[in-house]
């Protein structure tokens, strides 16, 4: 009887508690409502005030990120999210080490049609320096650049690669980075990625992949130069499109080379050099 005394207390101050909670909320909710966020204060005046507890100023700032993203509807005029980053930055600024703090605005600052993805990018350019050791961060900024801005080849090459040789990436990454070096003209990088990923892969199907991948390399290559030697024919005077490989050899071509795989190179209708024997590029990217 006495234990019951002691229980209904402690449950009537947490039920008190609980309503009290979401009372507070409700409020922070109509407030936000009406004035909108304000940015963060700055990182030195958190410093400053924490007055040494850096760490627990960091996890008050990301209880703010986290309640900020949570109140979706209010930040559409906001444009989606733009204050995520400031804040994730003094989180990070506190606790450089929080991993996670860098995943998630990397991902969630972007907005739905990418109108944030170089604040996103730049908090995971900061995560790069302060994680080394994090495969995710540099593959998500890739990824970022990928899919909103793939004309920014140079980004989407430098993070897989980089992701790839973090110890813990997946050995797929291996594929997905020498792709996207090649994309970006690195076809000798990429090589020595591949060569790199075969000599510690155990596994028989990725092996098969990564061979497959260095003889498309290897085609690559070849097709580029051809198409090198096109323009170097047109700017000698030559007009249309040469009649056989053979019109390019004072060009650096070898009509008589063939592909690894059989067959033979060509010229296709739109004066693109092509294989017989290899269909499609090492394109990340379609439209």
């Amino acid at each position: 009887m006495k234990r019951l005394i002691w229980i209904l207390p402690l449950l009537a101050l947490g039920g008190a508690t609980l309503s009290l909670h979401g009372h507070l909320d409700a409020l922070e909710a109509q407030r936000t409502t009406e004035v909108g966020w304000t940015p963060p204060p700055s990182l030195t005046t958190l410093k400053v005030s924490s007055m040494g507890y850096e760490h627990m100023a960091s996890d008050f700032m990301w209880l703010q990120a986290l309640q900020y993203y949570g109140a979706h509807e209010q930040n559409k005029p906001d444009g989606f999210f733009r204050l995520l980053v400031p804040i994730l930055k003094t989180v990070v600024g506190l606790d450089p080490s929080f991993e996670y703090a860098y995943r998630f605005g990397g991902v969630s600052a972007v907005g739905p049609q990418g109108e944030n993805v170089d604040l996103a990018n730049e908090l995971l350019a900061i995560g790069a320096q302060h994680r080394p050791d994090s495969w995710r961060i540099p593959y998500l900024r890739a990824s970022n650049c990928l899919q909103y801005v793939p004309e920014d080849s140079a980004c989407i090459a430098e993070g897989f690669a980089r992701a790839s040789q973090i110890e813990g990436a997946p050995e797929w990454m291996d594929l997905l980075a020498s792709r996207a070096l090649a994309n970006n003209k690195e076809e000798g990088l990429a090589r020595d990625l591949i060569y790199r990923a075969l000599q510690k892969t155990k596994d028989p199907i990725l092996q098969a992949r990564l061979q497959d991948r260095l003889v498309a390399l290897e085609v690559n290559e070849v097709l580029r130069r051809i198409d090198g030697a096109v323009n170097a024919w047109r700017a000698a005077g030559g007009t249309g499109c040469p009649d056989g490989l053979d019109k390019l050899e004072a060009h650096g071509v070898d009509s008589n080379l063939e592909p690894p795989a059989g067959g033979h190179y060509f010229l296709d209708q739109d004066c693109k050099a092509q294989s017989s024997t290899q269909v499609g590029g090492l394109e990340l990217y379609r439209r």
